[in-house]
């Protein structure tokens, strides 16, 4: 009556009875006690109770007890002189809870900002296609594999005329016969000249002394 009254949302108490011997306990104040001292370690480890739907063409609800291992603490408590075990959402409710959640976070996204960026990079990207459509298409990007062919059929055809014209090769063959032999020159000078720089001034090799002339008239 009371949550009624004032419209705010409280806990409705569900009455449950459990009896000792079904978890092979003696029916007996100490099978109770041992009982609620179980309960109260399955509270501590995560045992909540959850409402669950049983049918749903009809809406049958059915209370669930479980562990869940990322439950907040809790502890047995009492109500109307009955222990009173902890609950939380069931399925149905916490997937309502996180669908919200999710949709909240969904319509704070700037979506017109994204999408607005998004068309202008498709526009972007439709100029620079047409860009590079109009380019390929123009002559003078259609003419290069032709120009590129006649190059290199110029370019075969000077090979070919320096392999058949004997008369070429023998000059270029001559020509780089001399050059060798200037080289192997300008070498041995070089040689020359680090073993005695002086040589650039006096001769490698001193002249003989003259011999003299006595005792000849």
């Amino acid at each position: 009556a009371e949550a009624l009254d004032d419209g705010s949302d409280r806990p409705i108490p569900v009455l449950v009875r459990i009896e000792p011997g079904r978890f092979e306990m003696a029916d007996s104040k100490q099978g109770l006690q041992r009982l609620r001292d179980a309960l109260a370690r399955a509270v501590e480890n995560g045992l909540r109770g959850t409402l669950e739907s049983g049918n749903l063409l009809t809406g049958t609800l059915y209370v669930n007890f479980d562990f869940f291992e990322d439950a907040a603490p809790e502890s047995v408590t009492s109500f109307d002189g009955h222990p009173t075990l902890p609950s939380i959402s069931g399925v149905f409710a916490r997937l309502q809870q996180q669908v919200g959640a999710l949709l909240a976070r969904f319509n704070s996204l700037p979506l017109d900002e994204t999408m607005a960026a998004a068309t202008d990079t498709l526009e972007t990207l439709g100029s620079a296609a047409e860009e590079l459509r109009a380019l390929l298409a123009s002559e003078s990007v259609r003419g290069l594999p032709g120009k590129l062919d006649e190059s290199l059929t110029r370019l075969d055809g000077t090979l070919s005329s320096y392999a058949e014209d004997d008369t070429m090769s023998l000059q270029l063959e001559r020509t780089l016969r001399e050059l060798d032999e200037t080289l192997e020159s300008i070498r041995g000078v070089a040689e020359t000249l680090e073993r005695d720089p002086n040589a650039v001034i006096f001769p490698t090799r001193p002249p003989p002394d003259p011999s003299p002339r006595a005792g000849k008239p």
